[in-house]
């Protein structure tokens, strides 16, 4: 044999090995079922044993492909289906159902809203009808019997202090001459109830345009005989009348402007007539000395002396009977207020009305 030819040969086979190696490659990747490589001439003529080859190992089982982790309509829809046998007509009924069945409670959501806001309105409109109902009548009747307001005098306006009762008297319709004693006897004919105090307005003119007349006017028509330092600071405003208490006790109210003046005015006043000025008005009790024969009266006076005591927290000018009763004082409550009365309990009223008046502008 040729030498040239011997390595051609080895070429050759190994060609053929190597092609041999890349189909089994290409047709069972994983060389299963092939039988070894035989060996080749090189190996047989260089003695070296040929490698052991490992045995195949078992294929191994294919695993099933793991559940989906995520959950799709597609595969709910698979799962209804295999575990109740529905078809797709029957889940597609179902479905509609259920969608409809939320429409319905929807709405029912919807309109209670609109039901409450209703019962709300209803309620409020009862309650301002109920109101109104009550209301409208009970000012109607408040209107119809409300105390109309008496246009023949203003004394209540003008008056010195809250009172429980007037009586209007027209000095037209009395005898000027002597209205001290008409004034006297409507005290004593007047019936109030007990711890009341009623007014006594003088007032003149006609019909609705009756006027009060000034405290100047009533001092003029009693005749009295008033003092220059009183006349010259004495105010429009006065008040006569008369408190029930132990019997009907007369009072006169008069307004100065000035108390120092009013002080020395009253002071004088008591040694130039005072007494005298007053006693038919007050009913006050003659002045003298009783005959021995008769028999003492409970009122006689034998004397009028005025002297100082204190009432009410108030000075107080009294003259008092011989059985040490006071039956004629007078006081300067205030800076421009001098109070003529019969008996203490009456200057007493008079103070606690007046306060109460002024607590109640202040």
């Amino acid at each position: 044999m040729d030498e040239n030819s011997v390595p051609q040969q080895n070429v050759d086979e190994k060609l053929r090995e190597t092609v041999a190696k890349e189909l089994g490659a290409f047709t069972n990747p994983k060389g299963i079922g092939n039988p070894p490589p035989a060996p080749s001439s090189t190996d047989i003529r260089s003695n070296v044993p040929p490698t052991a080859m490992p045995a195949p190992a078992a294929p191994k089982p294919a695993a099933h492909p793991a559940q989906p982790i995520i959950r799709t309509y597609k595969s709910d829809m698979e799962e209804t289906i295999e575990a109740g046998h529905l078809s797709s007509i029957n889940i597609a009924a179902s479905e509609q159902g259920r969608m409809m069945r939320r429409s319905g409670q929807g709405i029912l959501e919807e309109r209670k809203p609109a039901g409450s806001k209703s019962i709300l309105m209803v309620v409020f409109l009862l309650l301002l009808g109920g109101a109104a109902a009550i209301a409208v009548p009970y000012f109607l009747v408040k209107k119809q019997t409300a105390p109309a307001v008496a246009t023949s005098t203003v004394a209540s306006e003008t008056a010195v202090m809250p009172v429980d009762n007037e009586e209007d008297i027209n000095t037209a319709s009395v005898n000027l001459s002597g209205i001290d004693s008409t004034l006297e006897s409507r005290v004593t004919q007047s019936s109030i109830p007990l711890g009341q105090v009623k007014d006594f307005v003088l007032v003149s003119g006609a019909g609705s345009t009756t006027t009060p007349i000034s405290a100047s006017q009533f001092l003029s028509l009693v005749g009295a005989n008033v003092p220059a330092g009183i006349s010259r600071n004495l105010l429009p405003n006065y008040m006569f009348g008369m408190y029930e208490y132990n019997g009907s006790q007369e009072f006169l109210i008069l307004q100065v402007s000035d108390y120092d003046t009013a002080f020395a005015g009253m002071l004088s006043w008591e040694g130039n007539g005072l007494w005298d000025n007053f006693k038919n008005l007050f009913g006050l009790p003659d002045v003298g000395a009783q005959n021995a024969s008769s028999t003492p009266s409970a009122t006689a006076i034998s004397t009028v002396n005025f002297q100082d005591a204190q009432y009410s927290n108030q000075n107080v000018r009294v003259v008092k009977n011989d059985a040490g009763a006071v039956v004629f004082l007078y006081s300067i409550i205030n800076q421009n207020t001098i109070v003529m009365a019969t008996s203490p309990d009456t200057l007493r009223e008079i103070v606690s009305r007046i306060a109460s008046a002024r607590t109640v502008t202040q």
